[in-house]
């Protein structure tokens, strides 16, 4: 039967309220639904209105609504795992990767859930996965045993396993997976390596040897097996067996590249630097290795050369291999990193070898490094149509890749026009989650997450949006634990909103822990302090930043002033305003400035 514009309609909505229904009784893994509630009829009529208006709330992106609700309907029934997990997961999306209180709470309501109802094998990897990434290994094996002797076997969650036996110590659990993925999946480089690893730290020559034997012998065309072999004899101190296995493979005369690293590793351990060095160059300049391989070669080289000031024969050595065939069609990986870090190359200079590469390679991905870079070079000489356009048919070839929208609105938002910034940030926002394209971006940064809802945050403040720039802003540093910049960003966005100030402590002390030489983080921690009404230990912290020696802002001098005042010095305070005044403020800053001045605050 065809199904007209009416019939799908109705079949929409009915399927969404059978899975509304479905949530206030959800059934575990065994298809049993939840009944031994002990609730009188009234009390379970109560639970299941509240549960279900939980549901439309969240569904709508009403979080705090929908938490209240569940919370609610816990009352009615405190041991109703459905409602139990709804708040463990609002609580995982509220606290940080540190709040270890916040961790452990929820943590504690996962398994309550859990031990409530023990089939339902998707509490059990929500808890799992977050121990695992978490590093708490003891705690997660127990979840990731559980769920693994469900069949049709996840191999993903078996590889977790298989690391957190080899994180734990238990090599013969962890050899008896990988004996289990080799079943599901066939031999593989890497669980070869891992089982030599166990071997290793067993101290089992023997049956590392009789493995990659075996492997070499099944597989006589495949040379990784010969290389992992030559260097398990360095590894075991057998130098001479090395060698003596390397010359024959005739090694030193192959351009077979996993010989080649083989030779390699031999030099680089027996401390023979010439020749490792001549290695690095022929595997750099070898065009049957992958890309990946020379990469690596120019990388250790140009790393090398720093300490020479030699980066310049490098470069010249990383546009040969450019020449060089490539599995990816574009070479412009290399050529970026390269450039990046070598002293003396303008980066500009790239600009003709990227549009190069777009003009043969437009609308392919690996093309997106080099559009990236081609926009970004537009932009900053000014040209800032050419640099949208090129954002812009990025989007259309390459619409995963989330750069070219925020580079965009990065663009729009500095000729400010934050509408429609806002509009391609939110374009973009879909594509966030990708983490395919990652790259030194040249002291600005697109690519990675935490950045990109660091502009979104920027732009929404921009607009007038204190809660919508909060929200992206808290995004940004969940998005990466390790960023300080961003973690900075959020904690003066709470100070300057006058909320959360316990939290916004948190990330800047956070922040200056990993960047303990940037004073615009002490003078955030500042601003917390003195928005906390704990004006000696603020002054303490702007004194820092005032009497570092650095470059100071007219935001900074103006913090200053009002901490000073706070702390009962009205002199110093005036003098701060007026090195503000001269710091070239913007013009809402040097209003209220000139306001303070002129009340004799």
């Amino acid at each position: 039967m065809k199904l007209t514009s009416l019939h799908k309609t109705f079949l929409s909505a009915t399927l969404l309220a059978a899975l509304l229904l479905a949530a206030c009784k959800p059934l575990d893994r065994t298809g049993m639904v939840y009944e031994d509630s002990g609730m009188t009829p009234k009390q379970q009529k109560a639970f299941d209105d509240l549960y279900r208006a939980a549901m439309r709330y969240k569904l709508a992106h009403k979080g705090d609504v929908a938490y209240e609700l569940f919370s609610q309907a816990l009352k009615i029934n405190p041991n109703a795992p459905e409602a139990l997990i709804e708040i463990a997961r609002y609580k995982r999306n509220m606290v940080s990767y540190f709040d270890s209180i916040g961790n452990l709470q929820a943590d504690s309501l996962y398994a309550r859930a859990i031990q409530l109802a023990p089939n339902n094998l998707d509490y059990k990897k929500e808890l799992a996965e977050e121990l695992f990434d978490r590093s708490e290994y003891k705690s997660a094996q127990p979840l990731y045993e559980d769920i693994v002797k469900v069949k049709p076997v996840n191999t993903e969650d078996l590889k977790k396993l298989k690391e957190i036996y080899e994180a734990t110590g238990e090599y013969k659990a962890a050899l008896r997976t990988i004996a289990e993925l080799e079943e599901l999946e066939g031999t593989d480089e890497d669980y070869v390596v891992s089982k030599a690893k166990i071997f290793l730290a067993q101290q089992d020559s023997a049956s590392t040897y009789k493995m990659l034997e075996g492997l070499r012998k099944k597989y006589p065309e495949d040379h990784r097996y010969s290389a992992l072999l030559s260097d398990n004899y360095v590894i075991y101190g057998d130098t001479l067996r090395a060698w003596n296995f390397l010359k024959s493979l005739g090694a030193e005369q192959s351009e077979e590249p996993f010989l080649q690293i083989a030779l390699m590793n031999y030099y680089r351990f027996t401390s023979n630097s010439p020749m490792y060095d001549k290695m690095l160059r022929r595997m750099a300049l070898n065009k049957n290795a992958n890309e990946d391989m020379r990469f690596d070669a120019i990388y250790t080289l140009f790393d090398e050369a720093k300490s020479y000031n030699d980066s310049l024969e490098i470069f010249d050595l990383a546009k040969q291999s450019l020449q060089l065939p490539t599995e990816t069609s574009s070479p412009a990986k290399t050529l970026l990193f390269i450039a990046n870090l070598t002293l003396g190359v303008p980066l500009a200079s790239l600009e003709p070898i990227f549009e190069n590469i777009m003009s043969h390679d437009a609308k392919l991905p690996n093309s997106a490094f080099a559009r990236e870079y081609c926009a970004f070079f537009k932009w900053r000489k000014g040209n800032v149509e050419e640099a949208l356009q090129l954002c812009r048919e990025g989007q259309t070839f390459i619409p995963e890749d989330q750069a070219f929208y925020s580079m965009e609105a990065a663009i729009l938002s500095e000729q400010g026009n934050n509408a429609a910034a806002l509009e391609a940030m939110k374009r973009g926002e879909k594509y966030v989650d990708r983490e395919e394209y990652f790259l030194l971006f040249m002291g600005s940064v697109f690519e990675q997450k935490s950045h990109y809802y660091s502009i979104y945050s920027d732009i929404l403040w921009e607009m007038g949006d204190k809660a919508g720039a909060i929200e992206k802003a808290e995004k940004s540093v969940k998005a990466d634990t390790t960023d300080a910049t961003a973690m900075n960003n959020f904690a003066y966005l709470l100070a300057r909103c006058d909320t959360r100030l316990d939290e916004a402590e948190k990330y800047i002390l956070k922040a200056i822990e990993i960047e303990p030489d940037e004073t615009y983080m002490l003078d955030t921690y500042a601003w917390v302090l003195y928005k906390q009404g704990r004006y000696k230990e603020a002054r303490k912290y702007i004194d820092m930043v005032v009497n570092s020696g650095d470059s100071i802002n007219s935001t900074e001098l103006d913090h200053a002033g009002d901490i000073y005042l706070r702390c009962g010095d009205k002199k110093k305070a005036r003098e701060f305003w007026r090195k503000a005044l001269l710091a070239q403020p913007n013009a809402d800053e040097e209003k209220a400035i000139r306001k303070k001045l002129k009340n004799k605050r």
